[in-house]
């Protein structure tokens, strides 16, 4: 059991998962660790999770750009690796490895270096704060909001309808 925001075209489809579909969920969390953010990040879960399939199935196509923006050009080749993988092959990690590496040698990234995460406190305690909350994606969208807007943001209250209700000034910013 997993979000929907990572779910692969198989889960869409309420079809059998395999490998593949594995690589694809952890292709998505890649591209939003690189980017920041999905390009169906914005959709309500719960009421939208067609829109989302309709997102992922439009991003193999006429959409990727739209998916791979923002990314190393290696992702492309990281999907097409993902999407020509049979229902019963072996993936090709070794492939997909390689890519990466590619990409952290031309863009000249070292992979033992920490994260954003790990060393900027701004990240640290907006991230604590959200973890507490247990609604990463959306707490951490509405934290965008609000700080987007330039106001002061404080504890809030997610209410039905998506709205959020600020109630203090204790959010890390």
């Amino acid at each position: 059991m997993g979000t929907i925001f990572y779910a692969p075209l198989a889960a869409h489809a309420f079809s059998d998962q395999c490998r593949r579909d594995d690589l694809e969920s952890w292709f998505y969390m890649l591209i939003e660790i690189t980017t920041g953010s999905l390009p169906w990040q914005r959709c309500d879960p719960k009421t939208q999770y067609m829109l989302i399939g309709e997102w992922k199935r439009f991003a193999r196509e006429a959409g990727r750009y739209l998916l791979l923006e923002g990314c190393p050009y290696e992702y492309d080749s990281i999907l097409k690796t993902i999407d020509e993988t049979g229902y019963y092959a072996r993936p090709d990690y070794s492939g997909i490895a390689t890519y990466l590496k590619q990409a952290t040698i031309r863009l000249n990234i070292d992979p033992a270096s920490p994260f954003d995460w790990q060393v900027n406190e701004r990240i640290i305690r907006k991230s604590e704060f959200i973890g507490e909350k247990g609604e990463s994606n959306v707490a951490s969208e509405r934290l965008n909001c609000h700080q987007e807007r330039g106001e002061a943001v404080g504890s809030y209250a997610i209410h039905e309808g998506g709205e959020c209700a600020i109630e203090s000034d204790n959010i890390p910013m």
